[in-house]
């Protein structure tokens, strides 16, 4: 089946096979490039699990990746917050010390703990993005 060729895109090189690559290929990849995992700044008595085993996050396209363990704080409390251009509306079920419990992930970027004993919390989420920019 023939690729069409865009027309509305600036034509910056062509692939192997001959189909154009477009200045709109290469915003659509950087975009998909991942940021950096980011450490995020605890609150409320939260830190990390281990020194080797640290909570981060990244924004992944239109997705937020979290990944990590953390402990301490209590239940119901945010573990912390994220940027504004990383925000969901939505709810995970997560392990916790081995049972299974919920972290909240609010429109303002709350990361908040909601589930039983914080010895330790595995958090293991990627979720599409409420807001782009």
């Amino acid at each position: 089946m023939p690729i069409d060729i865009p027309v509305s895109q600036t034509k910056i090189a062509s692939s192997s096979w001959g189909i154009p690559i477009t200045d709109e290929v290469n915003r659509l990849t950087a975009v998909s490039t991942p940021t950096a995992w980011t450490k995020p700044t605890y609150l409320n008595g939260w830190s990390d699990y281990t020194s080797t085993r640290v909570l981060r996050y990244r924004k992944r396209g239109d997705l937020i990746d979290i990944y990590g363990l953390c402990k301490g704080g209590t239940n119901g409390s945010v573990i912390f917050r994220l940027p504004y251009t990383f925000t969901v509306d939505l709810g995970y079920v997560i392990n916790s010390t081995g049972a299974f419990a919920s972290v909240a992930i609010d429109v303002g970027g709350n990361v908040t703990y909601v589930g039983g004993v914080t010895t330790y919390v595995y958090l293991s989420i990627s979720a599409p993005l409420s807001i782009t920019i």
